[in-house]
């Protein structure tokens, strides 16, 4: 059997996590100001498919942030009471220290009871393997959401997973899959819009000075 390219496996974990925080309602606006206490650099937070390609630890709070306070918020604000948000070293290794036991019960509670999370994967948030832990997590998230969401009374959500007993059943799963993938697909459009936008900003603000720095350096 051909191996899967890592590479290419890791990208795809990547927009797999990605499009599973829009369709959570993950914004990253929103939760970028989340953390203007932490820095003040907060436009240049790398958000999106490849912010876990290398080591990201203010995606990595960003994100987990989102995922266990939608799980449960009442437990996320009483865990991380005294580490959130993230303002010192200190205050990181707590972060790291509780969400490492809060994903080990996860997975021990579900299927992925064979996935070992080490802690040592949360001290460079980044790669494969970190990549793999937080789709597991988002995908648990995910799950819990589905089983409380109603669309109207005559749908119970914990039989999203069985086989549709009506064609009206199916029809409202797909319209519900449906409305979800486009807003997901337009918040997902809206961002990288903003990001090129920014990114051409940067890129003119940059040949402008270069082109001063030139100007000047002839008048000397």
């Amino acid at each position: 059997l051909k191996m899967a390219n890592p590479v290419l496996l890791q990208k795809k974990n990547g927009r797999y996590l990605w499009f599973s925080l829009l369709g959570l309602g993950f914004q990253p606006d929103a939760e970028v100001q989340l953390m203007g206490g932490k820095t003040s650099n907060v436009k240049h937070i790398n958000l999106g498919p490849n912010m876990f390609d290398k080591p990201n630890k203010d995606a990595f709070y960003i994100v987990t942030h989102f995922l266990l306070e939608r799980l449960n918020p009442t437990r996320f604000h009483e865990e991380y009471r005294h580490c959130w948000p993230v303002l010192s070293h200190k205050v990181d290794a707590d972060f790291r220290k509780v969400t490492c036991a809060w994903l080990r019960e996860i997975m021990d509670e579900t299927e992925n009871a064979g996935s070992k999370v080490v802690a040592s994967v949360f001290l460079s948030p980044g790669g494969p393997k970190f990549i793999n832990v937080m789709l597991r997590l988002a995908n648990h998230v995910m799950l819990q959401k589905m089983k409380t969401f109603t669309a109207d009374k005559s749908w119970v959500p914990e039989a999203a997973a069985m086989p549709a007993s009506s064609l009206d059943m199916a029809t409202k799963r797909h319209n519900l899959i449906h409305t979800r993938f486009l807003k997901a697909a337009v918040a997902q459009d809206r961002f990288l819009r903003d990001y090129q936008r920014r990114a051409q900003v940067l890129v003119k603000s940059m040949r402008e000075i270069r082109a001063e720095g030139a100007k000047l350096q002839n008048a000397i």
